[in-house]
């Protein structure tokens, strides 16, 4: 090495600890303020699981419910049961937990057993129950997420 070239790395030696360390500790915050955030995302999800453990066990339910309406002879104690719970789960427990989307489902199952205890063919209840299906299939994806990651990353971005 020249002597100038020498000079010139230990001139600037300084500025390239100086650096490292700057380097060093912007590396430590942003570490340190990403897992916090994480974190703060995480504590979101759990403090909601409770909710969507509820939710996740009355849509499940109600579907098993609405099949029931599309599927059971009218004149068995199978069907009579599967209106009255509907109802209750209409009225109550479902009515706490739905987002609008199920809410108008719900509404439309009711509609069309109505319309099939006037005497309208069964497929009115049925296509009322699959449409009610696919609702609680979408916002259980939309809460849950296909895969979880998605959920969690939805939850940060509100919050």
């Amino acid at each position: 090495m020249s002597p100038e070239t020498l000079k010139f790395i230990t001139d600037i030696s300084p500025f390239g600890t100086a650096l490292a360390t700057v380097i060093g500790a912007v590396w430590v915050a942003l570490t340190y303020f990403r897992s916090e955030k994480d974190a703060a995302v995480t504590r979101k999800f759990e403090s909601r699981k409770p909710f969507l453990e509820l939710q996740l066990k009355l849509y499940t339910e109600t579907a098993q419910i609405a099949g029931k309406l599309a599927v059971a002879d009218i004149n068995k104690a199978d069907y009579s049961d599967a209106v009255y719970r509907f109802w209750e789960l209409y009225w109550s427990e479902l009515a706490v937990v739905e987002d609008r989307q199920v809410e108008r489902a719900m509404e439309q199952v009711g509609d069309a057993l109505a319309k099939f205890q006037n005497g309208e063919p069964r497929k009115v209840v049925e296509d009322a129950v699959l449409d009610l299906a696919h609702a609680l299939r979408d916002e259980i994806v939309s809460e849950w997420g296909a895969h979880i990651g998605t959920r969690i990353k939805k939850i940060a971005t509100s919050a």
